[in-house]
C-alpha cells in the first residue's frame, strides 16, 4: 500500500523519478543505465510532458540474499554435472545401442524402436530430459545471481568485488513510489514505480556501504495493484 504524498521532488524517491525522466526526455541512455533495469513504457515515453511524486509506500526490507544465490549455482551446476556424468556411463554401457538410437533420431526424431533398444531408448529420453531440466535450472539459478550483482552494482556507491559482496550482510530496502505523468494530450495517468536499495556491511569494514534508490519496475497503477 502506498502511504502518504510527498512534495513532489523534495525526497530522494523524487530525485530518482525527477532524474530518470529528465534523462528519458533526452535520451540520456548513460544516465539510464546508472538508475533502472526498465524503461518508460515506449508507447508513453515520448508523450510525457510533466510528472510528480504523489506517494511513497512504507519502506519493506527483505535480506541480502546475495551468498544463498551464489550457492544456489554451485549447488545446480554440481547437480547439471553429475546428470552429465551418469549420462556418459549409461552411453559408455550401452554405446552400440546409443550410436543406433542417436543416428535414427538424427534422421527422425520421434522415430520408435523395439526390442531392447526401446528399452535403452527408454531410459536414454529419461537421461536426455533430467539433463535439459538441470541445465535449465543452473541457467536459471545464473541468471538470478548475475541479475542481482547487477543491481548491486548500480545501487552501491563504491565499486566491491563479487567475493566481497557475496561476504556482505545486510538489507534490501523497497519501495513503491506513485508517479503522476501528464502526457502531450493533457491526460494524466498514474503509474507505479519500485524502486531498491541495499544496506550491507563488508566483513572488511563495520560501516554501512554507501547506496542509493535505483528503480526495478514501472508499472500503470492499475496493473501495480493487480
Amino acid at each position: 500500500m502506498l502511504g502518504l504524498a510527498l512534495a513532489a521532488c523534495g525526497s530522494q524517491e523524487g530525485q530518482v523519478i525527477n532524474s530518470f525522466f529528465i534523462a528519458t526526455k533526452s535520451n540520456d541512455n548513460a544516465s539510464l543505465t546508472g538508475m533502472t533495469r526498465v524503461g518508460f513504457p515506449k508507447e508513453e515515453g515520448g508523450q510525457v510532458t510533466t510528472w510528480k511524486v504523489t506517494q511513497v509506500g512504507d519502506e519493506r526490507r527483505e535480506p541480502f540474499k546475495l551468498q544463498e544465490l551464489a550457492q544456489d549455482v554451485e549447488d545446480t551446476k554440481k547437480a547439471r554435472d553429475k546428470k552429465n556424468e551418469e549420462f556418459i556411463a549409461f552411453r559408455d554401457e550401452n554405446i552400440d545401442a546409443t550410436v543406433t538410437i542417436e543416428d535414427g533420431m538424427k534422421k527422425d526424431a520421434n522415430a520408435t524402436f523395439k526390442g531392447k533398444l526401446a528399452d535403452v531408448h527408454a531410459a536414454w529420453l529419461k537421461h536426455r530430459d533430467e539433463r535439459r531440466e538441470a541445465e535449465s535450472q543452473f541457467n536459471e539459478a545464473e541468471r538470478r545471481l548475475e541479475e542481482e550483482l547487477a543491481l548491486v552494482g548500480m545501487s552501491l556507491m563504491g565499486a566491491s568485488d563479487k567475493e566481497t559482496l557475496q561476504s556482505s550482510a545486510g538489507d534490501v530496502l523497497i519501495k513503491e513510489v506513485g508517479v503522476s505523468v501528464t502526457l502531450k494530450d493533457g491526460k494524466e495517468k498514474p503509474y507505479v514505480f519500485t524502486l531498491l536499495r541495499y544496506a550491507l556491511t563488508s566483513p572488511t569494514a563495520n560501516r554501512i556501504a554507501q547506496s542509493r534508490w535505483i528503480i526495478t519496475e514501472i508499472k500503470p497503477k492499475d496493473a501495480a495493484a493487480t
